[in-house]
């Protein structure tokens, strides 16, 4: 008969006094914002915030907003080409405020039934006691001069390794050109030299064998007020009325084209519109029309010259005479002329008149004018 053994009653266990019992990874994840045991505060994990959009319906993600300081320095970046090629901001706006505060003290007399005291001692003082606002004020348009400058330096930059791709209506100029060098340029190459000299010369001296060395020679001084070559539709020159196809030239065009939407567009079909990531010159800009300043600021040949870095001068020549120049033109010339030729333009750069649709930006709230936006940056 086998003999039974005594049943032992093993004892029941008891949770321990000295630590809790670990967590599930889900409550793990909840109590992240704990300290860690260095006292460093944890950071959130992914499921952590992806637990957190589930129960709030919300995501935490933030959508980036164009600040109105950052709106106002990207909106700068077009001074140069679309207000003033040459203007010093800071210097406009101290000499405008003067200017104004001025004329202002000038209009005022003790007999006049709207003077007052008060007012007259604050025109009389605005630029010597404006101290503060005022230098922050110049400050800030120290800034927007710089990012003028910055983008008349990208334009230009972009420029010099396309531009002469366009000097031709049809196929690449011969010899072609270094990108890498802009020593080959200017009088030193056979086909920018008839480009870049007076129309009436090329048109009387054209044709001579010797016309090269005679241009190498300086027979021909090239200045500001002598329309050069590459402003006309040489098809339609007439040296009995040189206005005639003044302003027309296919090269100038096409600098503004690739200015406003790069180098692809600039080459594509004139209304076609790309697809891209980033938004193009004229949308940022908001422009949808031509103006005289954007066609004189194309038609500053820096970008065939020899000149490595931006200036002025180019041996005798002055960009800024010349910028000038063609907005004088545009001035002085008559009205049928100027409207002829802006419309030309805009057909050249935009298509016809009844394609054109007008840019806005995406976000009403950020749709103001860059003198608005630069308020904006000057109270920060």
């Amino acid at each position: 008969m086998p003999v039974r053994r005594p049943r032992i009653e093993s004892p029941i266990p008891t949770p321990p006094t000295t630590s809790p019992a670990p967590p599930d990874s889900r409550s793990t994840v909840l109590s992240s914002s704990s300290p860690t045991s260095d006292g460093r505060p944890r950071k959130k994990s992914k499921l952590f915030t992806k637990d957190l959009v589930t129960r709030t319906g919300r995501s935490r993600v933030r959508r980036n907003k164009t600040t109105p300081r950052q709106k106002a320095l990207q909106l700068a970046r077009s001074i140069r080409r679309s207000v003033d090629l040459y203007v010093n901001i800071p210097q406009a706006v101290n000499t405008g405020r003067a200017y104004d505060s001025l004329e202002q003290y000038k209009k005022m007399s003790p007999t006049d039934e709207k003077y007052d005291k008060k007012e007259k001692e604050t025109a009389e003082g605005i630029v010597a006691h404006s101290g503060r606002d005022l230098n922050h004020l110049l400050k800030v348009y120290r800034l927007v001069n710089q990012n003028a400058d910055a983008g008349r330096n990208d334009d230009t930059g972009k420029l010099k390794d396309h531009a002469h791709k366009y000097v031709l209506k049809t196929g690449q100029i011969d010899p072609p050109l270094d990108n890498k060098s802009k020593l080959g340029r200017g009088t030193s190459h056979p086909q920018l030299m008839r480009e870049i000299i007076p129309m009436s010369v090329l048109h009387k001296y054209g044709q001579n064998e010797n016309f090269e060395d005679m241009v190498k020679a300086k027979k021909f001084k090239l200045k500001h007020n002598n329309a050069t070559a590459f402003l006309y539709d040489k098809e339609l020159w007439d040296p009995k009325n040189p206005d005639i196809g003044l302003l027309k030239g296919h090269f100038p065009i096409m600098v503004l084209r690739q200015i406003l939407f790069g180098p692809k567009a600039a080459t594509s079909t004139v209304g076609s519109r790309t697809i891209g990531t980033r938004k193009n010159n004229a949308e940022i800009s908001g422009v949808n029309k031509i103006t005289p300043e954007m066609i004189a600021y194309a038609c500053a040949r820096f970008f065939i010259c020899k000149l490595e870095q931006y200036s002025e001068f180019d041996e005798d020549f002055s960009f800024k005479s010349f910028y000038n120049w063609i907005l004088k033109f545009f001035e002085e010339a008559d009205e049928d002329w100027v409207q002829d030729t802006l419309t030309y333009w805009n057909d050249k750069t935009f298509g016809p008149v009844d394609d054109l649709v007008d840019i806005e930006d995406e976000d009403d709230e950020d749709d103001e004018t860059s003198f608005t936006n630069i308020l904006t940056l000057q109270r920060e």
